[in-house]
């Protein structure tokens, strides 16, 4: 990864392609490229699948220490 970053780092410019993936960039480019908005990414794949995904684009934050605080108490 630290050569990847200095490899676009040190670039003039920079070219991106991705095959589409249920109207989306493959995992890799994500990966690639650090955070991505997991709410806009699902909408966009979503909505190539015809859903109707909602609107509001409603989320669930800090559900993540819900998780874990689970795992630990078991």
């Amino acid at each position: 990864m630290h050569r990847f970053v200095q490899t676009i780092s040190a670039a003039d410019g920079l070219v991106i392609g991705s095959p589409e993936y249920h109207g989306t960039l493959t995992g890799a480019l994500k990966n690639s490229l650090g955070a991505t908005n997991t709410v806009n990414s699902l909408q966009l794949i979503l909505r190539n699948l015809h859903a109707w995904p909602l609107p509001s684009s409603p989320s669930v934050p800090h559900a993540y220490n819900v998780y874990v605080r689970r795992q630990i108490e078991g």
